[in-house]
Parts: structure tokens; sequence; C-alpha cells
């Protein structure tokens, strides 16, 4: 439940809220650099953890949110943190969420997508949920790829971005220890 369980778990619970604050930050950056107005925005969360970037939209203004999760664990403390936010128990690989998101996030979650396969049903499902001229911003990229343990996989960008032939991509742009990678639908 804590950042440091879903961070590092090598650092203190403090050490992790600055990485995250300052990763938040970023990811804000981000999204205003490319015109993505928040508190406008229909937003899909996929990977809502322990609600990091849930609050972050929040507190950004975002009123329009779906977030995913492979577990339903932490659902019912984080509909009591963002009320009005929906979430829904769905495997990104299996199922395409119903609905059109002009900003579709992807938060330290690919890296746990260890078959090709997968990552290919799961970057389809995205491109299927993104409005035209929508925004995906997806962390945990890396500069090459490798398979670390059997539940951990590090993509490239490359492997990410052949996933999104002829999309605007920026980056990858370094993020926390590794990369983010931001694409808009034509």
């Amino acid at each position: 439940m804590s950042l440091r369980g879903a961070g590092n778990e090598g650092l203190s619970e403090n050490q992790n809220r600055q990485l995250y604050e300052e990763a938040g930050r970023t990811f804000t950056d981000l999204c205003r650099a490319e015109g993505v107005e928040l508190a406008k925005a229909s937003v899909l969360e996929i990977g809502v953890g322990t609600g990091f970037y849930t609050g972050l939209l929040r507190q950004a203004g975002v009123k329009q949110y779906l977030g995913l999760d492979i577990t339903d664990l932490l659902f019912d403390k984080l509909r009591g943190q963002v009320p009005g936010f929906r979430f829904a128990k769905k495997d990104i690989t299996a199922e395409t969420p119903e609905g059109k998101f002009d900003l579709v996030v992807m938060m330290d979650v690919v890296e746990h997508i260890v078959e090709e396969t997968h990552l290919e049903a799961a970057m389809a499902n995205v491109r299927q949920s993104l409005a035209p001229g929508g925004v995906f911003v997806i962390s945990g990229v890396h500069d090459r790829s490798k398979r670390t343990l059997f539940y951990v996989r590090c993509w490239s960008a490359e492997e990410i971005a052949r996933h999104f032939p002829d999309w605007v991509v920026t980056g990858p742009i370094p993020f926390r220890d590794n990369n983010v990678l931001v694409f808009r639908r034509p």
C-alpha cells in the first residue's frame, strides 16, 4: 500500500515519495507540453496501483476518469480518496476498455507484460481507446530490451514504438530510473 512497495524497495518511504513527486512534475509538464488540458480531458489510467497518478490527475482537475487494474484490491480505498472517478478490474492485454479517451496513461506497468503477444494486444487496446488526436503516455521504457525475472521484462522504446506506426512520438525522455514515451494519435 506504500510507495516503497510500488517504487524502489531499497529506498525509504520518504525517498520514494520524493522520486514520485519529481516524476509527477515531469508527467504534468509532459501533458502540458503536449497540449493536454487535464481539466477538460477524458482520461484512462492503466495500472492504477496505489493511486499516485490517480491523485495527481484529480489535483490537476480531471473529472472524466476511468482507472483499470488487473486487481481490484485497492479500489474501495481509491473510491474514498477520489469520489466520482470510476474503476474497473480489467487486463489491458485481454480487454479493450469501453469509450474513447483524450489521454491514456500507463505508468510503470509495461514491465509486467512479459510476452510479446501480450504487449501487442495491450498496445492494440490502447490504440483503440484513444480518441483522434489523443495522447498516450507510457513509462517503464528502457534503453535495451531484456528479461530480468519471470514477471519482469524491460521493453525498449523501439519495441513499443513499432506498435504505433505513423503516430507522432516524443521521447524517450529520462523518467525516474527508466524513460517515458509520449504518442499522439493522428
